[in-house]
């Protein structure tokens, strides 16, 4: 059997799509599961996974370039050749194009949450199974779309789990060697996230703050980890003067991963980083100004999610933009995230 799986959002999403999958090829044990992708991180996060055949990268998500791109076209044409058996776009949707695309490339069945098309009413024109999208978290969200299949599945089977090859480990145990890690309190911290979405960025000097306050609180008890992406770089001068703290920029994802993984705890803006914590069960706290967390927080049962007073979803994956954004992060002080972060930790039992 051949699976198509496409997955053209961000690095979360397709996190939050991994538990489906995994369900999908213990029913499928001989199955090959092929994924499409886009320019978004995913292709690294998949690599070397044990459910993973192929990978291909999609670089256009428009109508047009599903008749006019010449890249487009050619992928169409490959995956085609293919002849899946099952195709399946992971929540969120891109709506009529990943339907059009599944159509295209002939796949026998073809499966994607329903989505107002407009003009294109009938989504079955596209598809054979479209469930509906029901207002719990996308993990479950995405487990909708295989009951047409009839797999069979427990409570159990739905987790996360996540391969780390051997270069990847040695290169984090290597890393905190390096750097007298080994036996400190880890506390990762990423203050960026997605750059067309900035709204979801809690302000760099807040970040500051917290960090004193943590530093304050816990003394020579802990260590930071600062995650910094290619776009997130001007942030470095601000932890510059803080002894405790070390940068990690200019690496790979696959070992920004790893060095994740011996995080003791996490603390993010809504960020696809977020998300790969909870890839180990990491305890975490998440900020979120704008986004619904009931959809898209860390699938995790250590997972804190802060808020600001102001609190209200202007974005919803696969619907969009319900309401024009604006930043409510800005109403969040440091002391009120100290103070949750500092309640989680304790409850834990973690220091």
């Amino acid at each position: 059997m051949k699976i198509l799986i496409i997955a053209l959002s961000g690095i979360g999403n397709l996190i939050m799509a991994f538990p489906m999958i995994n369900i999908l090829k213990k029913n499928y044990p001989n199955s090959k599961i092929d994924f499409l992708v886009a320019l978004r991180g995913t292709r690294e996060v998949l690599e070397n996974q044990p459910f993973v055949n192929k990978i291909f990268v999609l670089k256009n998500q428009s109508i047009r370039s599903l008749l006019l791109d010449n890249y487009t076209k050619a992928i169409i044409k490959l995956l085609k050749t293919n002849n899946y058996d099952i195709a399946i776009t992971i929540y969120p949707s891109q709506g009529i194009f990943s339907a059009l695309l599944m159509k295209l490339i002939k796949a026998k069945i073809r499966i994607q949450h329903k989505y107002n098309f407009k003009i294109f009413e009938n989504i079955d024109w596209f598809l054979t199974y479209s469930p509906k999208i029901e207002n719990k978290h996308s993990v479950y969200i995405n487990l909708d779309l295989i009951k047409y299949l009839n797999v069979k599945y427990k409570d159990e089977d739905i987790r996360y789990s996540y391969y780390l090859t051997q270069k990847e480990i040695k290169f984090a145990n290597k890393f905190l060697d390096k750097q007298n890690l080994k036996d400190e309190f880890i506390i990762g911290i990423h203050p960026g996230g997605k750059s067309d979405m900035v709204w979801k960025r809690w302000g760099i000097k807040k970040w500051k703050k917290l960090i004193d306050l943590l530093n304050s609180e816990y003394k020579n008890k802990i260590k930071f980890l600062i995650f910094l992406g290619p776009d997130e770089i001007i942030y470095e001068k601000y932890f510059r003067n803080h002894d405790n703290v070390i940068i990690i920029k200019n690496i790979p994802l696959k070992y920004v991963i790893s060095l994740i993984s011996k995080c003791n705890y996490f603390i993010s803006n809504d960020s696809g980083l977020s998300h790969c914590a909870s890839l180990f069960n990491i305890p975490q706290s998440v900020i979120f100004g704008g986004t619904s967390y009931i959809h898209t927080a860390p699938f995790s049962n250590k997972v804190n999610i802060i808020t600001p007073p102001n609190y209200e979803i202007y974005y919803i994956p696969y619907y969009g933009f319900i309401k024009k954004p604006k930043n409510l992060l800005m109403n969040l002080e440091p002391e009120d995230a100290f103070e949750s972060i500092k309640t989680h930790i304790k409850t834990l039992n973690l220091i």
